[in-house]
């Protein structure tokens, strides 16, 4: 199964814990191409030479920077940055008859089974509740009511962090959709929590395969409640996660960094992302090392550094 990372980075230039992201970047390539095909990259050139600098591009099967060159709406990025994505989606759909998106923070350790009876598999459902905390806003609040009833709205939103599709005609309405989206509110104040771009990523999607009565899947059956703030026990799911035996090996399978990006400012955090990943392609990547090793080298002074903060930490609470 060929899969595709999509990436645009805004700044040439990438802050010092970013590296850590590339790190994770290296698992998500590992692991796919070890255990599901080939994997490939659509870019723009600033990413690609961050990717250069540590030689990580050598790991994609293909790098296309076409596509991201000359995307539309490019002065729009900053309201609707999933549109990258969904762009490069429409081209590869031209090309691939069915194909995977992973978000570049994400790898999976061991096997799955991907069935092609399904045009649309996502990574998980999440909440619509009405809630200050939740970025779902009405889908009137983007499109016009006589636009809006034409679409089913029933399905709940699907996580798009992991995406198989089996479908050129639901990525084309997809992106019509999309493009309609970004035309009627392009020029409107930005809503908080990414609402914008997050409603035409996964609300719309997910709504359009219900519409068109298409068969879609999740990864996992957890609904992520983003109203509810996380407490690192997954009080955030419904059902908690590893409700049962199958359900805790799934969510152990899956890694997805997500929001902990944000938080790298923080040791704890830093130490618990660094040391998971380098575990799990210790774990099950053979030889890893030999070709990110200048990367490795900067993980490691940043990590030594985190242990040093941590242990400053547990003297002064002392």
């Amino acid at each position: 199964m060929n899969a595709f990372h999509i990436y645009y980075q805004k700044e040439r230039d990438i802050p010092k814990f970013d590296l850590i992201n590339l790190l994770v970047q290296v698992a998500s390539i590992k692991f796919w191409k070890k255990n599901q095909g080939p994997i490939h990259l659509y870019c723009n050139e600033n990413h690609l030479e961050s990717l250069k600098l540590w030689g990580i591009d050598k790991l994609y099967d293909s790098i296309n920077l076409n596509c991201l060159q000359d995307i539309p709406y490019s002065e729009h990025l900053e309201k609707y940055w999933s549109f990258c994505k969904i762009h490069a989606i429409k081209k590869i759909s031209e090309s691939y008859k069915e194909f995977v998106v992973l978000d570049t923070d994400l790898w999976i350790q061991e096997p799955i089974n991907i069935d092609n009876k399904f045009q649309f598999i996502g990574y998980h459902e999440e909440d619509v509740i009405d809630d200050l905390k939740n970025p779902y806003l009405h889908p009137e609040t983007f499109l016009k009511s006589t636009e809006s009833s034409l679409i089913d709205w029933s399905m709940n939103p699907i996580n798009c962090a992991f995406l198989y599709l089996n479908s050129s005609h639901l990525v084309d309405e997809w992106y019509k959709w999309v493009l309609r989206t970004i035309e009627l509110n392009k020029n409107e104040p930005i809503f908080n929590l990414s609402a914008d771009t997050i409603f035409i990523e996964q609300r719309l999607l997910s709504a359009i395969a219900y519409t068109l009565k298409m068969k879609v899947g999740k990864l996992i059956p957890n609904i992520y409640l983003p109203h509810i703030t996380s407490d690192h026990l997954g009080s955030e799911w419904e059902p908690k996660i590893g409700f049962n035996l199958e359900n805790q090996y799934l969510t152990w399978n899956i890694k997805h960094v997500w929001g902990l990006k944000k938080s790298y400012k923080e040791p704890e955090i830093r130490n618990m992302v660094i040391s998971t990943v380098i575990s799990s392609l210790d774990t099950f990547i053979e030889d890893w090392r030999n070709s990110c090793e200048d990367l490795i080298y900067q993980i490691e002074k940043i990590q030594a550094k985190t242990l040093k903060e941590l242990e400053q930490i547990l003297q002064t609470e002392k």
